[in-house]
């Protein structure tokens, strides 16, 4: 049993009332009467410059909203740091996690320093339940009488799996605690998918949706802000549309000049800059666009001549890429990468804006392979903001690195940098090389909300996220896997199953779609598997 720190706790239990404003109603001392504790766990800092990874403020960011739903929080925070912070961090006067949740605490959200405890003693899952322990107590020692108790960490760390040296923080709670005293009724994920959900028995690889006979995707054709479901097959344009919790039954919406499978790609966005999102069908000669109206698509009508790439092999993506609020075309071909600019009822002739990122071009920097000859098998290239200045960044996946080329005000694109890497001292763990596209789904998307496309990964047993600060991209490893089919506690097994190459997932059989369909503005996942479409919502907070 470690010492108890009588000093450390009379300290965090000031009575004193600091000048910073609470949306907390509190009185002078919230120890004079019921208090509902919110234990928060730390989260290792940056390893060099010592500041809060995104990860531990979306943790405080989650202890502060359960904290809105109770009568009279205080919060509980633990943590010193794990063996390396410690070393470049604590022992050099710089914060301990658990003194960097507190100022996020009461910097962003405005909590009064007296609803706060601070547990500093330890370093592992284990030591932050036997330390709290102590200090709660010494609580009830004094008289301090709780009326509740709430645990707040990320989702992967609640719930995953119950070995003796890497176990869930709800396991390591309740051998301090009491069996069953901390379960999923008090505690609280924060970065977190929803478990899965059946949305539709129509859209199905058995009723013909797959990649080797259609194409779906998602967009809100119907302007209520969820995503829906729109499908290319045959030549008959569908729909099914979300309710936010269901996507209703496929409906015939209007119909596309088919022609080869193998030279037209097919996509959904909002080309007109009226909240609908239309049905786009490039080949090798025309762009063709059927408009919505909110309840079906007009008849396709041509929007520009595409006569100078190989659509065989030629990545196309539909992207504000000048930040002028229309949908562009980006493409990156043979030479160089090309923007087809929308100009509200066409789209002009291809620009090139940057000679970069072409087939001819190298995957990494001071290296010789080219995208050509990797054939798409494992490289990555896409548009994304990065940095939250609206404008469409380059982001790619190499062989040694992923990299970033931010778009310059002006146009125009900067050389590219790594963005993920394991070498520059904060302790971040460089990874998702190498994986199959056959296989794995790989893309840069914003998953919080914040303006910032992150990376999103879906591998062989795990669903990653690596977060964007703007300048960088934040991975701890299994630290951050927020959904996962691995090493889990039983309560979770059978929620969280799809999706993975292990759920046989994979891109050539399977569509794994990425979306907004319940409208809470951020991307969820959906699935179509043999006989069901199941999706797994972001509920990011």
């Amino acid at each position: 049993m470690f010492k108890k720190n009588i000093t450390l706790l009379s300290l965090a239990l000031s009575l004193s009332i600091t000048a910073c404003h609470s949306e907390h109603p509190v009185e002078d001392d919230p120890m004079d009467k019921p208090i509902d504790l919110v234990i928060t766990l730390g989260l290792g800092l940056n390893k060099t410059s010592c500041t809060p990874r995104q990860l531990l403020v979306y943790r405080a960011d989650r202890a502060y909203e359960v904290a809105q739903t109770l009568e009279n929080p205080v919060y509980l925070l633990a943590g010193k740091g794990n063996p390396t912070t410690i070393q470049t961090c604590v022992a050099h006067g710089k914060d301990t996690e658990a003194q960097a949740l507190k100022k996020i605490l009461i910097e962003k959200h405005h909590v009064n320093e007296n609803q706060i405890i601070l547990e500093q003693n330890s370093t592992t899952t284990d030591e932050n339940a036997i330390e709290t322990k102590i200090i709660i107590d010494e609580l009830e020692d004094k008289g301090v009488n709780i009326n509740s108790y709430q645990l707040v960490s990320s989702h992967y760390h609640i719930f995953r799996g119950n070995d003796t040296t890497d176990r869930s923080a709800m396991k390591s709670f309740n051998a301090q605690f009491g069996d069953s005293f901390f379960t999923p009724q008090n505690s609280y994920s924060s970065s977190e998918f929803g478990k899965d959900e059946i949305w539709s028995t129509m859209f199905t690889i058995e009723d013909g949706w797959s990649p080797q006979e259609s194409t779906l995707a998602l967009g809100d054709v119907n302007g209520d802000g969820k995503s829906d479901l729109i499908g290319f097959k045959s030549g008959e344009l569908v729909v099914g549309l979300s309710s936010g919790k269901q996507f209703y039954s496929p409906q015939t919406w209007g119909s596309y000049d088919s022609g080869d499978q193998q030279t037209v790609r097919h996509f959904a966005a909002d080309i007109n800059k009226d909240n609908l999102a239309d049905a786009i069908s490039i080949t090798n000669e025309s762009i063709n666009v059927a408009l919505s109206t909110g309840s079906q698509f007009k008849d396709e009508k041509s929007w520009g001549l595409n006569n100078s790439f190989d659509l065989t092999k030629d990545i196309i993506q539909m992207a504000d890429i000048d930040g002028d609020g229309l949908t562009d075309i980006g493409i990156f071909s043979t030479h160089g990468t090309y923007v087809q600019f929308n100009k509200g009822d066409h789209f002009a002739k291809p620009v090139k804006v940057s000679d970069s990122f072409g087939h001819m071009s190298t995957t990494d920097p001071d290296h010789s392979e080219t995208f050509e000859k990797d054939k798409g098998e494992t490289t990555i290239r896409q548009f994304a903001d990065v940095n939250g200045d609206k404008r469409q960044d380059i982001i790619s996946y190499g062989h040694y690195g992923i990299y970033v080329s931010l778009q310059y005000p002006e146009g125009g694109f900067s050389l590219r940098t790594k963005w993920l890497r394991g070498d520059d001292g904060e302790g971040d763990v460089a990874d998702f090389l190498g994986w199959s596209n056959a296989n794995y789904v790989r893309k840069a998307v914003d998953m919080t909300g914040n303006g910032k496309a992150d990376l999103l990964n879906i591998g062989s047993k795990d669903i990653y996220v690596a977060l964007s600060t703007g300048q960088r991209f934040e991975y701890l490893g299994s630290v951050t896997s927020v959904y996962t089919l691995h090493n889990r506690i039983p309560i979770a097994t059978e929620q969280w199953n799809n999706f993975v190459k292990q759920a046989e997932f994979t891109t050539t059989n399977n569509f794994r779609l990425i979306g907004d369909i319940d409208g809470n503005g951020l991307p969820d996942i959906v699935g179509v598997k043999d006989f069901e479409t199941v999706v797994t919502r972001n509920l990011h907070p």
